[in-house]
């Protein structure tokens, strides 16, 4: 576990909050979250050597070298960082004091279930002492202070930084995804593409192909990893794909012709001009018809059939161009695979216990009367 901690130099208002790792990540999330809690950002920030937020010094006169990633996330929001010396006991003893009053009154004695519940625990530590207590060295209460301090802080942007990781995933029919060992079922709407997943310190995200979150949960807990976590919900809108006749070439034609008996020209222009392919556009315009309605699908057909272009291709064209369908409106139909039928149905199931199977731990006493019978 990490602790960063965080400390407004004039009335000294304090921040802690703690992740499961100190990489850049971490870092620059953590002061998204120091500069909601502070409502603003002080013109200068000053760090001790992190190699995450200096690579070194330059120079006789020792200028830092600010890490790239640092350097745009403070240009983001507009403050200046500032290299503490070494030593410096005007900077350093402000920000290490913290850490020993948070061991000392906070951390001492007290047990923790969770990254979470030490992190409730120690925003109400905040809340209730530390921040509300007269400091020895000013001799104010911070959060008091600090009322006066907050006009004079930088306004904060409109949105925060994206202090996160990108990586982009292959969505599969089944809509699961792996995240650091784990697989996430995810909307139905997102299988068959390539996702963007934004990894947080906590959680992820899961960004579809317009770049708009539809999807964010936290990452499961040590005990689920490597397991399939399953969320039903995001298979309620799929609906069955209706069954495309089987068989012969010739029974999908008598079942397309069956089903639109007005455009048995179409289905024999196409025999007649795609030859061995023309189960391939039957298909086609089968799904079609699934997708837009069957009166707006014979509209178009018998347009094209008119035309003489007996090309599938051709009604897929005039119905994307004259009928759009807005993504959020498109019929979700059922993955192709049955293993996401199974993973929509599981999660309706009771795992069971180990204690259900506790009988076949007790001895036999039929078996051993039997031996004992003399017949």
């Amino acid at each position: 576990m990490y602790a960063f901690g965080a400390v407004l130099g004039c009335c000294r208002k304090m921040h802690i909050r703690f992740y499961m790792s100190d990489n850049e990540t971490s870092l620059l999330e953590a002061h998204t979250h120091v500069f909601a809690d502070f409502e603003g950002i002080t013109k200068r920030g000053v760090y001790d050597r992190m190699a995450t937020v200096v690579l070194g010094t330059i120079g006789k006169d020792h200028r830092p070298l600010w890490h790239p990633r640092f350097i745009e996330f403070a240009t983001y929001y507009g403050f200046e960082p500032y290299l503490c010396k070494p030593r410096d006991p005007d900077r350093k003893g402000k920000d290490e004091r913290i850490f020993w009053y948070l061991e000392r009154d906070f951390l001492r004695g007290s047990e923790f279930d969770s990254l979470e519940d030490l992190n409730h625990k120690v925003r109400l530590w905040l809340d209730n002492v530390a921040n509300c207590r007269v400091h020895g060295t000013t001799r104010r209460v911070p959060d008091e202070a600090w009322q006066e301090e907050k006009p004079f802080l930088i306004a904060l942007p409109d949105s925060p930084y994206p202090a996160c990781d990108e990586e982009l995933r292959t969505v599969g029919p089944d809509s699961v995804i792996s995240v650091k060992g784990t697989r996430y079922t995810i909307p139905a709407k997102l299988a068959h593409t390539t996702a963007t997943v934004r990894l947080f310190s906590e959680h992820f995200e899961v960004l579809d192909q317009r770049r708009q979150v539809a999807f964010s949960r936290k990452y499961a807990p040590d005990a689920d990893k490597g397991k399939l976590i399953l969320d039903s919900t995001h298979y309620q809108d799929v609906r069955p794909r209706s069954a495309i006749p089987g068989g012969s070439v010739a029974a999908l034609e008598d079942a397309f012709c069956t089903r639109f008996p007005s455009l048995e020209p179409l289905v024999l222009g196409i025999k007649k001009r795609m030859k061995g392919l023309a189960h391939i556009h039957l298909k086609t315009l089968w799904r079609l018809a699934d997708r837009y309605g069957d009166e707006v699908f014979i509209e178009v057909a018998e347009r094209v059939q008119d035309f003489h272009r007996f090309d599938a291709q051709a009604v897929k064209r005039i119905l994307e161009r004259d009928f759009p369908i807005p993504d959020e409106h498109l019929p979700l139909h059922s993955p192709l695979t049955a293993a996401a039928r199974v993973i929509a149905s599981l999660s309706d199931v009771d795992s069971g216990s180990l204690d259900d199977y506790a009988h076949l731990d007790e001895p036999n006493t039929d078996d051993e009367e039997d031996e004992n019978d003399p017949q």
